[in-house]
Formats: C-alpha cells, sequence, structure tokens
C-alpha cells in the first residue's frame, strides 16, 4: 500500500487536533486544580470564621442570659402591677359610678319634690288669692252694673267694643 498524502495530512491534523486538546485537557485541568484550591481555602477561612461567630454568639447568649431572665421577671412584675392597678382603677369607677347615679337619682327626686312643692304652691296662691280677686272683681261690676241700672245709665256698647264671640270671627 502506498502513501497517499491526503491521508498523510489528514493524520497530521487530527495529530495536531489531539494535541491541541490534550493541550486543553491540561489548561482545564491546572484551572480546576487552582479553582479547587482556592475553594478549599475560602472552605477552611470560612469554617474559622463560623466557629469564632458560634464562640461569639456562645458568649454573648451566656453573658445575657442573666440579663433577659432579669428582663422577663420584671416585665412579669410589671404585668401583674398594671392588672392589679387596673383592676383597682375597674373597682373605683364602678363605685365612683354607683354614686354618680345615686346622687342623680337623688338630684332628680329633689328637683321633681320642688317642682311639685312650686306647682302645689302656684295652685294654692290662685285658689287662695286670685279667686277672692276675681270674686271681689265680680262683685264690683255687679255694683256697678246695679248703680248703672238705677241711675238709668245703661251701658251702651261701642263700636270698639266686641264681645268674646265676635272676637274669634276674622
Amino acid at each position: 500500500m502506498g502513501h497517499n498524502p491526503v491521508m498523510t495530512v489528514f493524520v497530521i491534523v487530527a495529530a495536531i487536533a489531539l494535541l491541541i486538546q490534550a493541550a486543553i485537557l491540561v489548561a482545564l485541568f491546572l484551572v480546576v486544580r487552582r479553582v479547587l484550591g482556592e475553594v478549599m481555602d475560602l472552605a477552611r477561612r470560612y469554617g474559622e470564621i463560623s466557629v469564632q461567630t458560634g464562640q461569639l454568639v456562645a458568649e454573648i447568649l451566656t453573658a445575657s442570659r442573666e440579663p433577659v431572665k432579669s428582663i422577663v421577671i420584671n416585665f412579669a412584675e410589671i404585668s401583674r402591677i398594671v392588672r392589679d392597678r387596673a383592676a383597682a382603677l375597674d373597682l373605683t369607677l364602678a363605685a365612683v359610678l354607683e354614686r354618680t347615679k345615686f346622687q342623680a337619682e337623688r338630684a332628680d327626686q329633689m328637683i321633681t319634690s320642688a317642682l311639685e312643692k312650686i306647682d302645689s304652691t302656684m295652685n294654692t296662691i290662685q285658689r287662695g288669692v286670685l279667686s277672692p280677686l276675681h270674686e271681689v272683681s265680680a262683685v264690683f261690676k255687679g255694683v256697678e252694673a246695679g248703680f248703672d241700672f238705677l241711675f238709668g245709665r245703661r251701658a251702651s256698647r261701642t263700636q270698639t267694643e266686641t264681645s268674646p264671640d265676635e272676637e274669634m270671627f276674622i
């Protein structure tokens, strides 16, 4: 078999392509190894930082346990005091409201009694003073009418005088 020049060129091109692929694979290997080293370094540093942070958080929690406990106890005590004071205030307000209602009822009774007494007094005055005055006035009018009749002076109605029935019509 003879050497075909095309075949030789093809084999040379394929060999060069394989060498380029091998070089690329070696370069990828080196880059991956370097990145892996950096990732491992970051992981180690992150681990150290997380351990330090965990220790710091543990110290803070340990140090703040007693103050937080004290705060919770104080808050519970304040809540109890406020609840007790609110209950006392509720009782006081209920007593004040009850007294206010009693005083309002008492004032209403006093006003009602005073108004009844005023009404009764007005009725007594009307019966005791005004009724006799009306009677005296009626007597005087009767005497006047009698004198007018005796002396012949008849009361003639003037045009301006109207009877009560006439006043009702317009």
